[in-house]
């Protein structure tokens, strides 16, 4: 860095000199701001010994690695003695499998990398010994044009891996899992599972059979080898665009496994004792069952409510709650609900109310729900003592269901029927409170 400075101060009298001072200062600021830029944009290599050396990482194969320093140009590091890589640019690499990935990459600790490419994200921690070579710009546009070229097909992919070519030249080697709306699931093994866009798939290889869906409904099955389009014996050739879906399982066997329902509930129970001055024994319970499938979820509900004080009932009631709700987008739904309800210290022998109406699902997934309805509502009660009435008017509902850490989830659930002409015909059920998983679903 002296020798830097010396230099710039050399020139800046000798421009000083000829030119004038105007230059002098343009010259100076330009001189510092390449030398700041060039620290700014460089690759990093780390050794095992500890150093870490910047520059411009020019080759890397099974024995060497390649770096241009301000101090060395050309300067050749073995391979088992490098532990971390970053570079401050895309570049092309090309994996053991013989994948070819563009992007930035970034060490990630214990001789683990990340790739960052613009078409699919980060990927996850991969080994460096995963990468086979780092391709220079003219091996990279080479590869790039094969790759996009009528004879890609002629790329044979490693045995038992499919291939996907991207339209930037990427060539990525896995397995296809599915495709559907748009998106293509591939695992590999340096990456994981990445989802790739449709619209950025030039060439499908696959290694075995699958079953295509095409835009017109119909399911084909054969091994596609082809470039921009997939080669169908039966169809000729179709466009990747006019593709509906890929599928690695019998399409029938996917589509039951996505409409069996996924069972999920709960059960609380609540007991209390007291003796002494006054006695008092006190019992709850409430549970619920829901059956989900893509588009439908069904819901059971049962609460009982028991109290004695000195022998005396104090609180008996039972509510029984059903609901239908069908999807109509991912978060909104048509739903239809009934509850029975009897309250026999209230002298209540059933209160029934149906309703339907439109909801929205906020979220719903490994950590909890949040989901808001209103609607229309008919609500019939019989007494045991009293005159029996009924009246139609509005209900709305909240339910959330939310994990707030491993060992603690909060959950709310409110509902409220009222009627439309008479404002005392109001009812209001909530349930709020904490659960502490323990493990194995208690």
């Amino acid at each position: 860095m002296l020798y830097w400075l010396f230099w710039v101060v050399a020139v800046v009298r000798r421009v000083s000199r000829r030119r004038g001072r105007a230059r002098l200062i343009r010259l100076g600021f330009l001189s510092l701001a390449g030398l700041g830029g060039t620290a700014v944009q460089a690759d990093s290599v780390t050794l095992v010994s500890g150093d870490h050396l910047n520059g411009t990482l020019r080759d890397l194969d099974t024995d060497l690695v390649i770096i241009d320093t301000s101090y060395a140009s050309q300067l050749r590091l073995p391979r088992g003695d490098v532990v971390a890589l970053s570079t401050s640019r895309p570049v092309t690499l090309r994996f053991t499998d013989g994948s070819y990935v563009t992007g930035v990459l970034q060490a990630a600790g214990g001789r683990m990398a990340v790739l960052t490419a613009t078409r699919f994200g980060t990927t996850p921690p991969f080994p460096l010994d995963d990468i086979a070579r780092l391709l220079k710009e003219t091996d990279a546009e080479s590869a790039g044009s094969v790759a996009g070229s009528a004879g890609a097909h002629a790329v044979q992919a490693p045995v038992g891996l499919d291939r996907v070519i991207l339209t930037g030249g990427e060539v990525l080697h896995g397995r296809i899992e599915q495709m559907e709306e748009g998106e293509l699931t591939l695992h590999t093994d340096y990456a994981g599972t990445l989802k790739l866009a449709q619209g950025n798939i030039a060439s499908i290889t696959t290694a075995r059979p699958v079953t295509v869906k095409t835009a017109e409904g119909r399911y084909l099955t054969e091994t596609l080898d082809n470039r921009s389009t997939v080669g169908v014996s039966q169809e000729g050739q179709i466009p990747i665009t006019a593709l509906a879906a890929i599928y690695r399982d019998d399409p029938q066997t996917v589509e039951r496994r996505r409409q069996k329902p996924r069972l999920s509930g709960n059960a609380n129970v609540g007991i209390r004792h007291e003796n002494g001055n006054t006695r008092t024994e006190e019992y709850h319970l409430d549970t619920e069952i829901v059956a989900r499938t893509p588009v439908n979820r069904y819901t059971a509900g049962l609460e009982l409510n028991r109290e004695r004080s000195e022998g005396q009932k104090v609180e008996d009631d039972t509510l029984i709650e059903l609901q239908f709700d069908h999807f109509v987008t991912p978060q909104w739904y048509l739903f239809n609900s009934a509850s029975f309800e009897q309250d026999e210290v209230d002298a209540l022998d059933l209160r029934s109310a149906v309703s339907a109406g439109v909801g929205y699902q906020f979220y719903e997934n490994e950590q909890g729900s949040l989901s808001t309805e209103i609607g229309a509502t008919y609500v019939n009660e019989d007494f045991e003592n009293d005159t029996d009435d009924s009246y139609t008017g509005g209900r709305w509902a909240l339910d959330l269901d939310r994990l707030l850490t491993s060992w603690v989830a909060f959950f709310h659930h409110q509902e409220g029927l009222f009627g439309l002409t008479d404002t005392s015909n109001v009812t209001i059920r909530t349930r709020t409170g904490f659960r502490f998983p323990f493990g194995n679903g208690f």
